[in-house]
């Protein structure tokens, strides 16, 4: 299985107005690609923003934030199959027990717009300039790292 673990501000969003009540503001441009990475690779999207906090599995209990989260993802072809748990140490800490429970995953990406150090993390992570959010070339450097889909691959 491949995952890209994907954060919402300062990916899908910049740093300039990217929140609301509702929930976060997503850039449509930034939203083709993180779809074109999934289409082009067969990653299934693991959210590890502080997001996450208003979204599960289970509709019933998102927030709604969360459900609006849920609602524009998936109206851009980005189903959200799981969250990474929060821990005090960080978002690597969070990463690595995610990646722990889930042995299956063959191949990771991580698209976040912060500083990620970790030596697992090495190659994997792709960070976003804050104020202008996924660039084309971060898609392109995200579908490198993870690798195209392979013929009868999901």
């Amino acid at each position: 299985m491949k995952v890209l673990f994907l954060d919402i501000d300062g990916v899908l969003n910049s740093a300039y107005g990217g929140t609301s009540s509702d929930g976060p503001i997503m850039k449509e441009g930034k939203l083709r690609r993180v779809r074109r990475i999934i289409e082009e690779t067969g990653a299934r999207v693991v959210l590890t923003s502080s997001w996450r906090s208003h979204w599960d599995v289970q509709e019933e209990k998102r927030s709604a934030a969360g459900k609006k989260l849920h609602e524009v993802l998936l109206s851009h072809g980005i189903e959200i199959t799981s969250k990474t748990p929060t821990h005090r140490n960080g978002r690597e800490e969070e990463l690595w027990t995610w990646l722990a429970l889930h042995p299956e995953t063959q191949n990771f990406a991580v698209l976040d717009d912060a500083f990620l150090e970790a030596d697992f993390l090495e190659g994997r992570v792709v960070r976003t300039a804050s104020f202008r959010g996924l660039s084309e070339s971060d898609a392109k450097r995200a579908i490198e790292i993870l690798g195209k889909k392979e013929a009868g691959e999901k």
